[in-house]
């Protein structure tokens, strides 16, 4: 994403007009980034507001000799992390587990087949969504950000071992709903078939 240099000189001066075409030059990729974090699109945009305020509080800061885009991505991207960390109920969903459970877990990971190959970006979001807050949060900052292990623990002030495990769970939740997905779609293909099979006979009589 290029970003005019006198668009983020208006910004960091306050002209409200430069702000408005960062804003909407930004607005895409704000989203893409709120929406896996969200729990639906009215949370998605509050993160998203609330992100962009804290980027031009800190683009007086922006070197530009750096992309724009992964300067922005950062900042928000920490910024929800924030967000998440005040929420009430944070503590009470964080879950802590030692390296047994995640040995013992190492046979949920991925294994690529073509179900997943057929599964469209929709699905895929939408199964995301449906994951627990924190699980959810462990997989975009691991997966999709590039965090370590390590950076997720200070970030989310978890052990490293939490983080794997709710990285595994994520995968395990996943890989349940693309069996489950995949099994519907053969189950659909198959009643289909039957009634074909059926109504043939009967206009053969």
């Amino acid at each position: 994403m290029h970003v005019e240099r006198e668009i983020i000189v208006g910004c960091v001066n306050g002209n409200q007009l430069a702000q408005y075409k960062l804003y909407k030059l930004s607005y895409g990729m704000m989203m893409k980034v709120c929406y896996r974090y969200a729990n639906s699109k009215d949370d998605a945009v509050d993160l998203m507001n609330i992100g962009f305020l804290k980027i031009l509080n800190k683009l007086h800061k922006y070197d530009d000799t750096f992309p724009y885009d992964v300067w922005m991505r950062k900042v928000l991207t920490n910024t929800i992390i924030d967000e998440f960390r005040k929420n009430k109920s944070y503590k009470s969903k964080m879950l802590f587990a030692d390296d047994s459970q995640i040995e013992k877990s190492n046979d949920a990971f991925f294994v690529h087949n073509d179900a997943e190959e057929k599964l469209s970006s929709s699905d895929v979001f939408k199964m995301v969504q449906q994951l627990p807050d924190v699980t959810r949060e462990v997989l975009n900052m691991q997966v999709l950000e590039g965090y370590t292990h390590k950076e997720i623990s200070g970030l989310l002030q978890i052990s490293e071992s939490a983080s794997k495990w709710h990285l595994v769970k994520a995968k395990t939740i996943l890989k349940e709903m693309i069996d489950k997905k995949q099994r519907l779609a053969t189950e659909i293909v198959s009643h289909a078939v039957t009634i074909f099979a059926v109504f043939t006979i009967l206009i053969s009589n």
